[in-house]
């Protein structure tokens, strides 16, 4: 075993202490259907907010799509409908909820007041990139009223952003002039999107124009974005080929105790400071573990895996690690 192996086991050993003390919660991919229903599809999202659904369990994640149709905003459904179209060999099938969700999030724009630290809502290069992807002329139209809405914004906090400049304290300047440099950014990435797209409305000297008052330029083209979860989910590290007893169908088989499975890397006493997690959510024969811990503020560290039956036998494979440690 080489040492980068012997490493991540170490880390895999000490994730699954965590499950065996933290009463593993085990979802059905299904039962997120039923969350969604009783709970609201956030709920739902919610759960599965680290998981690529959609690898494991198309039509759940299908059913959730179209749940967005009929509910409030939020960033967990814009990034779960942005990352199922950027991991998805296609796209279209989740493009008339993205184009509903762009619609219902520009007409939020004029809504926005700065949070606590003067900051407005931001668009990433990503969540563009992502609707990028949508073929329908539909996209162009939400695109420039996106942009209209948040240069309509800007002129809200033009005044503060005036007197921000006069002043001699860097940090009461900076949150006077914040709102009204977050309009702006806003207005370059969207006009940077319909320039991607070959929209005849995209104007350089508007771009310069809002860029004026930024900090850093946003000047870079912005591309289709694709992602790399087919690979970060679906590849991942083998760290273990646990041979069973028998043929079992089911990760949670009446017969078949995960919790046993768990012990054999070893047993773990919790100890009460720590705030804790273990989630399960599986299709069945495949699923997806998230264990950590926070050790105080901003401190922890956790792992998310990948395991699969295949009958007589489960594989653990390693993803992904994290770890924080701020003094």
């Amino acid at each position: 075993m080489n040492k980068n192996k012997f490493l991540l086991l170490l880390l895999v050993i000490l994730a699954f202490e965590n499950c065996i003390a933290q009463n593993l919660k085990i979802f059905h991919t299904h039962e997120l259907l039923n969350i969604a229903r009783v709970k609201g599809v956030d709920s739902a999202l919610a759960i599965a907010v680290k998981f690529p659904v959609y690898f494991i369990d198309e039509p759940v994640a299908d059913s959730l799509v179209a749940m967005t149709l009929d509910a409030d905003v939020s960033y967990l459904q814009e990034n779960f409908l942005c990352d199922y179209a950027v991991s998805m060999g296609n796209p279209t099938k989740v493009n008339d909820a993205m184009l509903v969700y762009l619609e219902k999030r520009n007409k939020q724009i004029k809504t926005y007041k700065p949070d606590e630290n003067f900051g407005l809502p931001s668009t990433s290069r990503w969540i563009l990139g992502a609707f990028m992807r949508i073929t329908d002329s539909k996209l162009e139209k939400l695109l420039i009223e996106c942009y209209e809405e948040w240069a309509k914004k800007s002129l809200e906090y033009l005044e503060s952003y005036k007197r921000g400049k006069t002043m001699r304290s860097d940090r009461n300047s900076y949150n006077l002039k914040r709102p009204y440099m977050d309009c702006n950014a806003n207005c370059c990435l969207v006009l940077l999107a319909l320039k991607s797209i070959g929209s005849p409305y995209f104007d350089k000297s508007k771009l310069d124009r809002h860029n004026e008052v930024l900090t850093y330029k946003e000047e870079r083209p912005l591309g289709i974005t694709f992602s790399t979860r087919t690979a970060e989910f679906m590849g991942g590290l083998q760290l273990a080929a646990i041979r069973l007893k028998k043929n079992y169908r089911s990760l949670v088989d009446p017969e078949l105790s995960l919790d046993s499975i768990l012990q054999i890397f070893t047993h773990y006493q919790n100890n009460t400071d720590k705030e804790c997690w273990s989630l399960l959510l599986h299709n069945g024969s495949i699923g997806f573990i998230d264990t950590g811990c926070y050790y105080g503020e901003l401190n922890g560290g956790g792992s998310i895996f990948r395991i699969e039956l295949h009958k007589k036998v489960l594989l653990i494979y390693s993803l992904v690690e994290w770890v924080s440690l701020i003094n």
